[in-house]
């Protein structure tokens, strides 16, 4: 059986606020939204994660994550460069991919969250998703996911 895999962020989460996140009937109240996702495809699609990678700074509010209690992570932690260039943005990019390449199986189902992601994050997180995919052929398929939040409503 594909392993399944979850590969998101974490910035400085004394910013995120609680929210009630829905998708497809299902609701469910936290203020990081990998959290939702983790207890959104146990519930719906019957599955956990074999592994789920966060990825943040120094400065992350990585003792913030500790309260969302995440089964199966793995924090990584790198010097994130503000992307303001190609440099910059290459640089990045190499750390991601240094990072996670060896612990992504061949053949694993990779979920990227980029809700909570640094500045160019998307763009990056697409080119890693794709090295990955089609380089070193570690991944069997891959799905994006991203939430907004609604500030007037309080809802993602």
């Amino acid at each position: 059986m594909e392993k399944r895999v979850l590969v998101s962020f974490l910035g400085q989460a004394e910013g995120y606020r609680e929210t009630t996140y829905e998708y497809n009937d299902f609701t469910y109240h936290t203020a990081y939204f990998p959290k939702f996702l983790i207890e959104y495809f146990k519930e719906k699609h019957g599955f956990e994660f074999d592994k789920v990678f966060i990825i943040g700074i120094k400065s992350s509010s990585w003792g913030k994550l500790e309260e969302y209690k995440i089964d199966n992570v793995e924090k990584i932690e790198i010097s994130m460069h503000s992307g303001a260039d190609n440099k910059e943005f290459w640089l990045n990019f190499q750390e991601i991919v240094s990072n996670l390449k060896d612990k992504i199986e061949k053949g694993a189902i990779l979920y990227f969250d980029i809700t909570h992601g640094f500045r160019t994050m998307p763009i990056l997180s697409l080119s890693i998703i794709n090295l990955l995919r089609l380089l070193i052929r570690r991944v069997q398929n891959s799905n994006g996911v991203a939430s907004v939040y609604e500030k007037a409503l309080g809802e993602g």
